[in-house]
């Protein structure tokens, strides 16, 4: 499995309440023949609060909204 961080957005956590940095995160899963990944088989997005590690699953509509309200893609 790999990740890849989307993007990274401030808002207040519904767990802790804390205005704190969130990581949207892409996970890949990918078919592997003999540790060889040779492509994807699922993907999935999620949350996670940097205050209290809360990690919460998001659809994938809801996490090209987020990414596309954050601002210019710097990498």
């Amino acid at each position: 499995m790999s990740e890849v961080l989307v993007t990274t957005l401030v808002f207040v956590c519904s767990t802790c309440g804390n205005n704190a940095p969130h990581h949207l995160i892409r996970r890949v899963r990918k078919l592997s023949l003999f540790f060889i990944p040779l492509f994807p088989l699922s993907a999935k997005y999620v949350d996670s609060c940097t205050a209290c590690g809360r990690v919460i699953e998001v659809n994938k509509d809801e996490a090209e909204a987020a990414a596309s309200q954050s601002g210019p893609d710097l990498r």
